[in-house]
């Protein structure tokens, strides 16, 4: 089964040389999936690795340089991810210490169910506070409950097609 699943965290750079980041991993571990912080390029990098396979970049996002703002050692930054199988979407939310969005963008990759949060850090140290994860762990509950009449087979559902009342399919 598959359930959409976010994840944030606070964390803090100890130095320019570290990326800290938050991400998924699949029931077995082989599989997994990461964004973190690259002070060093002003960048969001979202990593992937799939069973057996390198460590690959899926996306390196170049934060705006307009001069306002660039990613900092010794500055508190929130790293939200927001991940859903049903789009093989992943979308990337980097807010400041108050809340304001700084950065955001949307990636598609191809990862089975999102079984486990990860932290991870290369490169340096770096602080993490305030770790979300919805749906929270010791509760996850892995059913999906569908709000519309499943389109395709009775188990399997496209959410952007749905059969109205008038048996109409509608997209």
């Amino acid at each position: 089964t598959l359930a959409e699943a976010s994840l944030s965290a606070e964390m803090i750079l100890d130095s320019s040389q570290s990326r800290p980041g938050i991400g998924f991993s699949s029931k077995d571990g082989r599989q997994w999936i990461y964004a973190a912080l690259n002070s060093k390029n002003n960048s969001i990098e979202v990593w992937r690795r799939f069973a057996g396979e390198e460590p690959t970049l899926a996306k390196d996002y170049g934060c705006p340089t307009n001069g306002k703002w660039s990613i900092q050692p010794d500055v508190k930054y929130r790293l939200q991810m927001d991940w859903s199988p049903y789009s093989d979407g992943l979308i990337i939310f980097l807010m400041d210490q108050h809340s304001n969005v700084l950065a955001n963008f949307r990636t598609v990759i191809d990862l089975p169910a999102a079984r486990h949060p990860l932290m991870v850090c290369s490169g340096g140290p770096a602080r993490f506070n305030d770790v979300s994860f919805d749906p929270t762990i010791d509760g996850w509950n892995f059913k999906w409950q569908w709000k519309k009449t499943p389109v395709l087979t009775p188990d399997v559902c496209n959410p952007a097609v749905w059969k109205g009342i008038n048996g109409k399919f509608y997209m």
